[in-house]
């Protein structure tokens, strides 16, 4: 199976990350999409990989959500899965800094990612 694998972020203000987390989470689940999806009141962090239709389907879905539309994502393919499994984390308010950090460092590090 050959993956499409997407990489993305948005620093924009997010007030409803557990109703946002549950949508963006159920989206990509019921899709067999497996990667991170991090979100702050900050913004969205996101490395997602599966099916190509099923990962445009769900970058589809969240750029139906207006402070999304212009999110620029990065696309690779690779022969097989690399991530193991689904996660999503969305941090609260006093975690805002550290979360901050996270999604800095992870959108400019060109290293591999291991959280998943």
């Amino acid at each position: 199976m050959t993956c499409l694998n997407i990489a993305a972020y948005r620093f924009v203000t997010l007030t409803d990350l557990p109703a946002l987390r549950e949508r963006l989470h159920e989206a990509a689940a019921s899709r067999g999409l497996k990667g991170t999806v991090l979100l702050a009141e900050e913004g969205i962090n996101l490395f997602l990989a599966g099916e190509a239709r099923a990962v445009r389907a769900w970058r589809a879905l969240l750029c139906e959500d207006a402070r999304f539309t212009d999110i620029e994502v990065k696309e690779s393919h690779s022969d097989t899965q690399p991530f193991q499994r689904l996660r999503h984390h969305s941090h609260p308010s006093r975690h805002n800094i550290h979360a901050k950090y996270y999604i800095r460092r992870r959108c400019f590090y060109n290293g591999p990612f291991v959280c998943c």
